[in-house]
């Protein structure tokens, strides 16, 4: 029999769980639920104060309200001080335009038969000249190199410490290919999501809108006649900043102040759910140039939410911005360049 306490753990992480699906699965919109938890926290607060998703929703009140300050965020003692090291001030870049003629695509392998989904759009005739960077944790290499082997694809394989998720791997291999002369990234990566039922459907979305061969020429024709577009996502998983902060509050501010970011200013920004997207070199510079330390990104444990990989994800976006280019999706009109926001983002928590 175990003991009391953990019984007690047990039945509590039942109960959390239980509500936590109650709650995104009652038919209220993303705004709807902000306005709740608004209310219920303000007039409520002794009652939830003690909570993480009260401490949640605070951190990202107060990215909304004020610049964030670092001397009122208790930052991780992990986490380089702001005050040291790189710090970006924001000013719009000078764009390489010559033409874009070739891709290097970054994917982060984690579920090695998702891979394959991902293969199958490659090995079909293309007009591009593409390289394909493969991420994975060490102990997978030898398993994916092997796939890779006999697709025929022209590819480089990395391995790396099971750290950061999709993300650090992401940026460590940016620095490969921008090393190579690539100036058009595609970061895809095996998209699970075991705790959404859905996962499937969003992954396939998020494929059939970048991968196949005519897409891509689309979006490459889009960075070539656009420099000021920075980061293209997928139609349909753009979404506003400041209702998706989730457990990224911190993380996300303690970025803005890396980069030279008003937080105040994120109130105005999107990023795109999912993080896979089309991205310009100079977009990604800003985020790269800081030179975060790995120690930085929690080791892997089946987080769902609030580390640093997962403020990274809303991070890129706010590179994009401070570089001064434009986050855009793949039905891009440069008559009107905003990208269609979705409030209520259906496969997100």
């Amino acid at each position: 029999m175990g003991k009391p306490e953990n019984n007690a753990k047990g039945v509590k992480g039942f109960f959390t769980h239980l509500i936590t699906l109650l709650w995104w699965h009652l038919p209220i919109k993303r705004e709807g639920r902000k306005r709740i938890k608004d209310f219920v926290f303000t007039r409520f607060r002794p009652l939830f104060c003690h909570t993480k998703v009260y401490r949640n929703w605070k951190e990202a009140d107060m990215l909304s309200g004020i610049t964030y300050n670092e001397n009122d965020v208790d930052y991780p003692a992990h986490w380089p001080s702001v005050g040291h090291g790189k710090i970006r001030q924001p000013s719009p870049v000078a764009v390489d335009t010559s033409p874009i003629d070739d891709l290097a695509i970054i994917l982060h392998v984690y579920h090695v038969e998702i891979m394959h989904e991902i293969l199958r759009y490659l090995v079909k005739p293309s007009n591009q000249k593409v390289k394909l960077f493969v991420t994975c944790p060490h102990e997978k290499a030898e398993e994916i190199n092997g796939v890779l082997s006999n697709s025929h694809i022209y590819h480089e394989l990395l391995a790396f410490e099971n750290r950061g998720r999709d993300v650090l791997p992401f940026l460590k291999a940016c620095a490969v290919a921008f090393e190579q002369g690539y100036g058009l990234i595609l970061k895809l990566h095996t998209k699970k999501s075991d705790h959404r039922m859905a996962g499937s459907i969003w992954r396939k979305e998020i494929f059939n809108a970048l991968l196949p061969a005519k897409a891509r020429t689309d979006i490459i024709e889009i960075f070539n006649g656009n420099p000021s577009v920075g980061i293209l996502g997928p139609t349909g998983h753009i979404v506003p900043m400041s209702l998706y902060y989730g457990a990224n509050a911190k993380g996300i501010g303690y970025l803005c102040r890396r980069l030279g970011v008003d937080t105040r200013e994120l109130h105005d920004m999107a990023f795109v759910a999912g993080s896979m997207f089309y991205a310009r070199k100079e977009a990604i510079l800003p985020l790269l140039e800081l030179d975060m330390p790995d120690a930085v990104f929690e080791p892997e444990a089946g987080q769902l939410d609030g580390t640093m990989a997962h403020a990274y994800e809303r991070g890129f976006a706010i590179s994009s911005y401070a570089a001064g280019l434009w986050i855009v999706d793949n039905r891009f009109d440069p008559r009107n360049p905003q990208p269609a926001i979705t409030t209520n983002h259906r496969f997100t928590w």
